[in-house]
């Protein structure tokens, strides 16, 4: 079986379940159609492969730890502009989490334990961030990325503690949370954003 190194990313709708469990079977269907023309659109731009969607959640493959993060980033700054302009119901919280490890490859999918670790330090995530464990924030360019370590761990299935770092919000409510770090150009993002609410419109009538 194959193997590489890879930056593992799970993302995850905060509150999800409980969500979907008091909506209809239309509104689940466009909240998921607003998720995914959200999210997906950036993790190409950063080199993203998505492995798979279940529910509310991506798992999704970058060569470089880096380029995940700062995918990351963009992604909370995305939401975070979509959120000021879409009603209630349809504005969307998300938790990030990245590991980074050499992982077993089958077919188009991947296993191994820092798929496992990913997963069980998105349950640490608060929503809006972006948190990432140690072996991630070794492996990647520290000069692009500023982090702050949230502390260690104990993971569900993993021996011994897990470090987990995060990128700092920027200060200010009323500004994106990570003010740009990614550097996707303002224009691409509001076209991005633009592009999301014309879905919202479409699913909506």
């Amino acid at each position: 079986m194959k193997t590489a190194n890879l930056a593992i990313a799970f993302t995850e709708i905060a509150g999800f379940n409980e969500r979907t469990g008091r909506q209809s079977l239309e509104q689940n269907q466009r909240l998921l159609s607003v998720h995914s023309s959200l999210l997906a659109p950036l993790f190409r731009a950063f080199g993203g492969k998505v492995i798979k969607s279940i529910g509310g959640s991506f798992l999704v493959t970058f060569e470089s730890p880096t380029r995940a993060v700062l995918a990351g980033t963009a992604i909370q700054d995305r939401l975070w502009r979509h959120n000021q302009a879409a009603p209630e119901d349809a504005r969307l919280e998300v938790r990030i989490a990245i590991n980074a490890g050499e992982v077993r490859l089958d077919g188009s999918d991947v296993f191994g334990e820092p798929v496992n670790i990913a997963s069980r330090v998105e349950g640490v995530a608060d929503p809006g961030g972006v948190y990432f464990t140690e072996a991630a924030h070794l492996a990647m360019n520290r000069a692009e990325v500023q982090v702050e370590e949230v502390g260690a761990f104990e993971l569900r299935g993993v021996p011994g503690k897990v470090r987990i770092f995060r990128v700092p919000r920027a200060p200010g409510p009323d500004s994106p949370p990570f003010g740009n770090l990614s550097r996707v150009p303002e224009g691409t993002l509001s076209k991005l954003v633009e592009l999301g609410g014309q879905l919202i419109e479409k699913t909506s009538g």
